[in-house]
């Protein structure tokens, strides 16, 4: 090794380079594709599950680097392409796993730059809700209606295809295959819902999807620290607090609510102020699952019997901790959790 190549390689760089083959022994090809086919699982389910396929891919291009990981992606999205091309059935699958990379993409990101983690993801949410919203608005004004459309015959497919299945299914429940003769006949009652909150199901969407890839990301740091340098921890999306002006915009959602409900204003009223509610809803709700996981702390509840309480809780009262968020915007809930949290591997 010449004296050039020594310069370029300082002892605590191979230090580090030590630690990464202690932290993960080989970076084999065969370990990218576990983490692709992983992505691919969960992107080719179809459900909700696709939050979750952009997190595997977002490790893959931290331990692996954006060109292998982007060689190994452009494989697999060119055999996905070939099997849909042979069969409709792949087209959503195919789509899921292009938007999944996206997502892993921009997640990885966040700790590339070394930017704190509750920026990175509001940041690049409001980056990919600027895209789809532009698109669609465009959309709309070429073609007027076609969105209205395109949703109509998504929902009398899936209803159809609901249909036909629990009326094969043995013990079928009758009322639900009623519901879904409704659906089939008039689906203007299912579109129109989706057209009234369509824009912050989105938001809420995007959001959530990127702050749990992040959060989870970072959890699993001690497998990628290593070999990528980041000055942050998920201790700082547990502590996220809503700033206090975003409280009025809050307030605002709720009396356009309000004043629809008791018919001073009309259905435009109630179109706004649904929307304004969920949109900031949904950082509320990280706000809320802060506090509880500072209550858990409190508590002394931590391993798997934490992580088993924050999920439950999550899916089961997720309007309890929104509602929380917003009112630690004047109680500060953690101000009554006076025990330090000892270990931050604990929290969530």
């Amino acid at each position: 090794m010449n004296k050039e190549s020594q310069d370029l390689h300082s002892p605590e760089e191979s230090s580090q380079e030590k630690l990464g083959k202690l932290a993960v022994p080989e970076l084999t090809l065969g370990k990218l594709a576990f983490l692709i086919s992983i992505a691919m699982l969960l992107a080719f389910t179809g459900t909700v599950m696709l939050l979750f396929a952009a997190i595997p891919l977002s490790i893959s291009f931290l331990l692996y680097g954006k060109k292998k990981a982007f060689v190994a992606n452009g494989i697999v999205l060119i055999v996905c392409a070939g099997l849909m091309m042979t069969s409709q059935a792949f087209i959503v699958p195919f789509v899921g796993y292009c938007i999944a990379l996206i997502f892993g993409y921009l997640v990885a990101s966040v700790v590339w730059r070394n930017e704190s983690p509750v920026y990175g993801a509001v940041k690049n949410g409001l980056i990919v809700l600027a895209v789809i919203f532009t698109t669609l608005g465009a959309v709309e004004l070429t073609s007027p209606g076609l969105i209205k459309s395109s949703i109509t015959v998504v929902v009398v497919k899936q209803a159809t295809a609901l249909h036909k299945g629990f009326s094969e299914t043995v013990g079928a429940q009758g009322e639900m295959i009623r519901l879904l003769q409704d659906l089939m006949e008039k689906p203007s009652t299912m579109v129109d819902q989706v057209m009234t909150y369509g824009a912050s199901s989105i938001v809420v969407l995007i959001f959530l999807t990127f702050w749990v890839g992040v959060f989870i990301v970072l959890k699993n740091a001690p497998v990628w620290r290593s070999f990528q340098s980041y000055d942050h921890s998920a201790k700082d999306m547990v502590s996220f607090r809503m700033p206090f002006e975003m409280v009025w915009p809050l307030i605002a959602g709720l009396v356009l609510c309000v004043s629809h409900v008791y018919g001073v204003s009309g259905a435009w009223a109630n179109l706004i102020g649904a929307n304004i509610l969920f949109s900031l809803g949904v950082f509320y709700f990280f706000q809320g699952i802060g506090i509880f996981s500072e209550l858990l702390t409190y508590w002394s509840i931590v391993g798997f019997f934490r992580t088993m309480f924050v999920l439950f809780v999550a899916m089961t009262s997720y309007e309890l901790l929104a509602i929380a968020g917003v009112l630690d915007t004047w109680i500060d809930f953690r101000r009554f959790f006076n025990k330090k949290n000892k270990s931050e591997g604990d929290i969530l």
